[in-house]
């Protein structure tokens, strides 16, 4: 690909840059009088007039033309290219296989963090419900401890009803007795009457108090139920949490169980290498024995070649014949004599007999 064709808009093919021989492109004329040289070598048309639009000959029309056609051709088919638009660094960043991973490690990295948050989140809404929990327990404890002052307070009130019952029938008994007493009677039922709205009216106020604490116990119970429910979704997810922990757990102790089968195999080969020994021992031993023997072996094989040596000497010597005194004596048939019950016999063919 030629780069060279990547020209601005502004500028046609034919722009014309100013030039200096000793200093080179993009210079002004006027630096060291270079300019001065440069215009002397231009020449000025004498004639001012304006024409309007100086036009080109055909020839150079046409040219300009094939060169318009060429440049677009090739500024077109470079604006076909995918990444025409694109800068160096951009082009790299989409070639770099990398950048797709660091997006997946990034995306993988806010994952775990929005997971690490939810758990977070879920563990502050478990302790949260525990001290919800807590308090309702508390509420209810204190719930029931008015419930038992209330069952109390009725059973006063039942034992204040008896009573009164009990001496109202008493009074009607005493006004049928008595009917000299009414006053005092009247008297005395009105203030049983009396006594007896009062308790009437605590009662009223007992139940609609036991109302209201039965419709507060009604919320803590559907909030109980609420923070339950909740409990159990955490519980559930702690438990997912933990299957996941006790698969590694199975893992890592499937791991450790072939750790102690390698284990196990090493002392195998460690007593079978001991018992190698313990036979190369023996056999050391017992080529220790043979070497023995054959060096017993070895020393009378010497103490043979010993006597063959002397029986050689004493053949090289001559037929000599000991007597009774010590000495050899040759008879001259071959015999030598050592005394009576010891003879040598030399048969003539140069080995020695040896006769008891």
């Amino acid at each position: 690909m030629d780069y060279n064709y990547f020209q601005p808009s502004w500028r046609p093919w034919n722009y014309a840059f100013p030039f200096s021989n000793t200093f080179g492109r993009f210079n002004d004329n006027g630096q060291r009088n270079c300019g001065n040289k440069e215009r002397s070598l231009q020449k000025f048309s004498t004639s001012f007039e304006n024409n309007g639009h100086t036009k080109k000959p055909k020839s150079n029309q046409k040219r300009d033309k094939i060169r318009l056609v060429k440049y677009y051709e090739r500024k077109n088919s470079l604006k076909e290219l995918p990444f025409h638009s694109l800068g160096p660094t951009a082009f790299y960043k989409i070639i770099d296989h990398s950048s797709s991973l660091r997006r997946e490690l990034s995306e993988t990295k806010g994952k775990i963090n929005s997971a690490n948050s939810t758990i977070k989140c879920l563990l502050k809404k478990v302790q949260t419900a525990e001290k919800e929990l807590a308090s309702s327990k508390k509420e209810i404890m204190e719930l029931q401890s008015t419930r038992d002052d209330l069952v109390s307070t009725k059973k006063e009130l039942s034992m204040v009803r008896q009573i009164s019952s009990a001496k109202i029938t008493d009074l009607e008994t005493k006004l049928y007795m008595e009917k000299g007493a009414k006053k005092e009677t009247a008297q005395e039922l009105e203030r049983t009457r009396i006594l007896h709205e009062t308790a009437l009216k605590r009662v009223s106020q007992l139940l609609a108090k036991e109302k209201l604490q039965s419709d507060e116990i009604s919320a803590l119970n559907d909030n109980f139920s609420k923070i339950s429910e909740d409990f159990k979704c955490s519980r559930s997810l702690n438990k997912g949490l933990q299957l996941s922990i006790g698969q590694l757990k199975q893992q890592v102790h499937g791991q450790s169980n072939e750790i102690d089968d390698l284990e196990d195999q090493l002392n195998m080969t460690q007593t079978e290498n001991e018992q190698l020994q313990g036979e190369l021992c023996g056999k050391d031993q017992q080529i220790l024995h043979f070497e023995a023997v054959i060096e017993m072996r070895n020393g009378s094989i010497d103490e043979l070649y010993e006597e063959i040596e002397r029986l050689r000497k004493f053949q090289n010597n001559g037929p000599y014949n000991q007597g009774n005194n010590g000495h050899w004596n040759n008879h001259g048939h071959g015999h030598y004599n050592q005394g009576n019950n010891v003879q040598w016999n030399n048969h003539g063919n140069g080995h020695f007999h040896f006769n008891p």
